[in-house]
């Protein structure tokens, strides 16, 4: 294997003209992924600039951590760390060797990973077998003679395996990772010798320089490229945080050499007199005292202010309730004070601050004053909480028109739940059923059942008094009234009555039930109310012979059980002409000729018909009533 140095192989690589001659000499088979473009690389560094990572100072080209050879003419034998996410991403190396299987050559076959303190005591030593369970191939590339490989081992693997000293050691930055080849001679293409990933070996394996050094009779520049292979640090995993102070900061801590991915606690102690700003770095930070995750080499100063309070009002109203406001008090000055947020809360009022979200009693008034020892009390910041107090309502019971009796307030507070207690009033002047309560005095139907169970906050949020503390609503009695009836007598002919045309369904076709809750009440039993004709028999009247009157009770009963009769009489007229009868009172005598013609077309009023509006004209029954009648005078 060649030994050349890693500016030699980078300038080979950037030579875009020279590369390709190179590998059209040397019989490459596989092509070099193209570079990535100097914008993209800018605008990742900005990403991460963003996240408070600096990037290692080095030059990166694309496909170095995909492709063997772009690796090994980009870094040469160094392992490089390549982060992938916030704490955690891949240590990555590169082999070489001449692909021959004629003579001796070596072979690495893993790498023992030491880890040693700033002082280089050893504190772990971690081996990985070359393709493993834990160090991974990503990729193995030809090139000419030449087979490179790229392997990658992550970081958080690296870290699973630690002892918890090591593990201590390398979050807080004293400590040194040291990667040596585990090598073995191979001989005729057959290696001597193997290692597993606990460090068990197998026939002979080299771990020093010395050793493989000594293995066989190597050229000069093996020997030189075999110096690669050990005593190597890894770049890009470990980043300095440098911090300062400025006016009215004591000290600061937290600052020194950390891995990649570890965390910083970082702080700062303030001088007497002075609260704490802000931390000026990467990003700002306004605690004294917080932890970052280290990504990259960064800066971090402290800054004070002179003392002041930041008071930081929570409406806590609910657990979830964020809603906020704050106040900032300046030591020395006088006449501060609160200021009231004006806030509300349905079915609340605010009565002051305390210091516990959970508090039953205010601490402070709304508009309490503060004075200098409370601000240095509780500088640079405290948080307050709203005192809610619950109201209270009162609850006035009307009897609404009742004629008797009476009902005592009730006083409830908002989430209470209240049972009406059993109604009182009388209402005796007329009939009618107590059915309930309402908000609204003239309402038909009520709102609240006689002795239900109500939520105060349902009902003082639709009498719109939820914010009105001591508000007093009052609860109207509901009265169903009974039904009424709307019947005159009925007149038929003897011939309508012995032809079954009185049927029951055309006696209640001329009356009408209504009720004041239910409404208008169809004719039959309707399930909730009814308006029956009780007496109804068609034998009534299919056997009558003379004219006389039939009486009937139409008899109503609402929803609420209330019932209203009425007696109707149906009158009954013969209508046969007799001889020498005489007719009381005003009649108007008609012959066929002023009725209807030979079509049986109405003879207009104008020419002595009969009016438009009378029965014997509109009702069908009737019409055919008086056309049989005058076609028997003929």
């Amino acid at each position: 294997m060649k030994g050349k140095n890693t500016e030699e192989k980078k300038r080979k690589v950037k030579n875009t003209a020279k590369k390709k001659r190179k590998a059209e000499e040397m019989g490459r088979k596989k092509t070099q992924p193209e570079r990535v473009l100097p914008y993209v690389l800018a605008f990742l560094c900005v990403l991460a600039a963003a996240a408070g990572a600096v990037p290692p100072k080095e030059e990166v080209y694309a496909g170095a951590f995909d492709n063997a050879y772009t690796y090994n003419t980009t870094y040469g034998n160094q392992v490089v760390f390549s982060a992938t996410t916030q704490n955690d991403g891949y240590l990555y190396y590169s082999t070489g060797a001449r692909m021959s299987t004629a003579g001796i050559r070596f072979r690495t076959v893993g790498w023992k990973v030491s880890i040693k303190n700033n002082s280089g005591s050893l504190l772990q030593t971690i081996y990985y077998q070359m393709g493993g369970s834990n160090m991974a191939c990503i990729n193995i590339t030809d090139v000419g003679s030449y087979q490179y490989d790229l392997y990658r081992i992550a970081l958080s693997n690296i870290k699973g395996r630690m002892k918890e000293s090591a593990l201590s050691a390398m979050n807080s930055g004293n400590c040194r990772i040291v990667f040596d080849a585990c090598m073995v001679v191979v001989k005729n293409g057959a290696p001597q010798g193997g290692i597993d990933d606990n460090g068990k070996t197998w026939g002979t394996v080299y771990t020093t320089y010395q050793g493989i050094a000594g293995a066989a009779n190597w050229s000069s520049d093996s020997k030189i490229a075999l110096q690669g292979f050990y005593n190597k640090s890894v770049s890009g995993l470990f980043y300095t945080i440098t911090l300062s102070k400025g006016v009215g900061i004591k000290s600061v801590s937290g600052g020194g050499t950390y891995c990649y991915g570890a965390t910083a606690t970082i702080k700062a102690v303030l001088e007497t007199g002075y609260e704490f700003s802000y931390w000026n770095g990467p990003m700002l930070f306004y605690e004294k005292e917080f932890q970052y995750c280290v990504r990259g080499s960064c800066a971090w100063t402290a800054y004070a202010k002179q003392l002041a309070v930041t008071v930081t009002f929570y409406r806590n109203q609910a657990g979830s309730d964020s809603v906020t406001r704050s106040q900032v008090f300046s030591y020395g000055n006088t006449g501060q004070a609160f200021a009231d947020p004006k806030w509300s809360r349905e079915g609340y009022q605010l009565t002051g601050w305390a210091h516990s979200a959970g508090a039953e009693k205010a601490e402070y008034t709304i508009t309490n004053s503060v004075s200098s020892d409370w601000i240095s009390k509780y500088a640079p910041a405290v948080s307050l909480y709203g005192v809610w107090e619950e109201n209270r309502y009162t609850f006035v019971f009307d009897g609404n028109g009742a004629d008797g009796g009476s009902m005592a307030d009730l006083e409830a507070g908002y989430e209470e739940t209240l049972r009406i207690p059993r109604n009182r009033y009388k209402r005796e002047s007329e009939r009618c059923t107590f059915l309930g309560w309402s908000m609204a005095a003239d309402a038909v139907t009520p709102e609240y059942p006689p002795e239900s169970e109500f939520s105060v906050k349902n009902l003082v949020r639709l009498a719109g008094v939820s914010n009105t503390n001591h508000a007093r609503i009052t609860l109207y009695a509901v009265w169903d009234l009974a039904p009424a009836v709307q019947a005159k007598d009925l007149y038929y002919t003897l011939a309508d009555a012995q032809r079954g045309r009185l049927t029951e369904r055309e006696l209640a076709s001329h009356m009408a039930a209504t009720d004041p809750e239910d409404g208008r009440i169809p004719y039959g039993n309707n399930g909730s109310n009814s308006f029956l004709l009780t007496d109804y028999a068609a034998s009534d009247f299919l056997y009558l012979t003379q004219s006389g009157s039939v009486t009937e009770n139409a008899v109503v009963t609402d929803s609420s059980g209330n019932v209203t009769e009425r007696m109707i009489t149906i009158h009954l007229t013969d209508t046969k002409t007799k001889t020498g009868t005489q007719f009381l009172g005003k009649s108007r005598f008609i012959s066929m000729e002023y009725f209807e013609d030979e079509r049986r077309q109405l003879i207009p009023e104008s020419e002595g018909g009969l009016k438009q509006t009378s029965c014997w004209v509109k009702k069908a029954d009737y019409r055919s009533l008086l056309r049989s009648a005058l076609n028997r005078m003929t």
